[in-house]
């Protein structure tokens, strides 16, 4: 299925996972995961829309380092990711939000070359 916004006729969303798809995945990784000794769900399934939000607000907190490091790293240094990579597409796994991407995506585009921007998460709603 493909989706085109109406923010913007130019972007498209395209839904490869269909509804009864994903329901049968999830069916089996439940069977699996409390079937087994260790009882466990892969995390996958812990992002949906309120995951994803809940995800973003963790990511806030002062102990949460990670997201406040990668952003200072691009800060600094998302010009010279763009010299070095001068790549046309920016593809990104579990893009979430996107917050951190803004500073990489109008780096590349500064230097001209970006042309496609390609962002993969595991929800369905986009950022």
């Amino acid at each position: 299925m493909t989706v085109t916004l109406s923010t913007s006729p130019a972007l498209t969303v395209d839904i490869r996972l269909r509804a009864r798809d994903r329901r049968a995945a999830l069916a089996q990784d439940v069977r699996m995961g409390l079937g087994a000794t260790r009882k466990s769900i892969p995390p996958t399934w812990f992002y949906d829309e309120v995951g994803s939000k809940l995800f973003e607000e963790i990511t806030e907190l002062p102990e949460y380092y990670q997201t406040r490091t990668e952003r200072a790293l691009l800060e600094n240094h998302a010009a010279d990711i763009a010299t070095l990579a001068r790549s046309d597409t920016l593809v990104e796994l579990g893009a979430g939000s996107c917050g951190k991407t803004r500073l990489l995506l109008d780096a590349l585009a500064g230097g001209g070359e970006l042309h496609r921007y390609v962002p993969f998460d595991l929800t369905s709603s986009p950022p």
